[in-house]
Order: C-alpha cells, then sequence, then structure tokens
C-alpha cells in the first residue's frame, strides 16, 4: 500500500466532551496513526491525578480502545490505521495469577 500517514493522536470524536481530534484533517484513503488510551487530563484541583469528568478520570472509555480507534478509521474513509501505546500510559493489562 502507498498511502500518507496521518498522526490524529487518540483518535477521539467525542462531542459530549467538546473533543474532535479529527478537526479540520482529512484522513481519506490515508493511513492514521492513533495512541491507545484516553488523552491524559490533568485535575485541576491536582495536577498530579487525572480529570473524573473528563473521559471517566482513570477508568478507560469506549473512546480509548483500539476497537473504537479502527471503527473510526473506517467510517473516516481512512485506507488503514496504526496504532500504539505511550509509556506511562494508564492502561491495565491484568495479571498472569
Amino acid at each position: 500500500m502507498d498511502a500518507d500517514l496521518v498522526f490524529v493522536a487518540t483518535a477521539f470524536r467525542a462531542p459530549e466532551f467538546q473533543w474532535d481530534d479529527f478537526k479540520g484533517v482529512d484522513v481519506k484513503g490515508k493511513v492514521i496513526v492513533v495512541l491507545i488510551n484516553d488523552p491524559p487530563v490533568p485535575d485541576p484541583s491536582d495536577p498530579a491525578k487525572l480529570d473524573p469528568k473528563i473521559f471517566g478520570g482513570t477508568a478507560m472509555t469506549y473512546y480509548g480502545r483500539w476497537t473504537y480507534k479502527f471503527e473510526k478509521a473506517a467510517q473516516m474513509g481512512a485506507a488503514g490505521a496504526s496504532s500504539f501505546i505511550r509509556p506511562n500510559a494508564r492502561v491495565s493489562l491484568g495479571s498472569c495469577a
């Protein structure tokens, strides 16, 4: 495949949070590169914590899941999607006990 890459951060389109990573970005026929997880929005009262009012705080919303990212890529007409998890992201992979 010969296609341009477009970085769209967390690839959110969440009107209830007034958040749109696709605003002004044409992804048709391009491969989007996205971050898995929700954007890390600091709590205004304690910047060391995540804001519980935005994207569920420490709980991952549906928008943060890789499945949402790939569904949104298809809906937006992207040729493909590549995702990665940034270091220190708040992703729980469970335990292997």
